[in-house]
């Protein structure tokens, strides 16, 4: 009996946790960090390779040297 009241506690516990952090508004940048995302975004599509044969050719060479 004891085992399964240190379940629920364990459970609540969690939630008490977890649900604060969803509401916390960590989804709104500010304008740095979407500068930052902006920039990100277009190295890799910049870098960004649509053939993997090529890619896995690549990485092989790599990895053989």
């Amino acid at each position: 009996m004891a085992g399964s009241s240190s379940k629920v506690t364990f459970i609540l516990v969690a939630f008490a946790i977890t649900i604060p952090c969803l509401e916390a508004g960590i989804a709104e940048f500010d304008d740095y960090l979407r500068a930052k995302a902006l920039g990100a975004r277009e190295v890799a599509v910049q870098s960004y390779v649509p053939d993997p044969v090529n890619v896995t050719h690549d990485l092989n060479l790599h990895v053989h040297a």
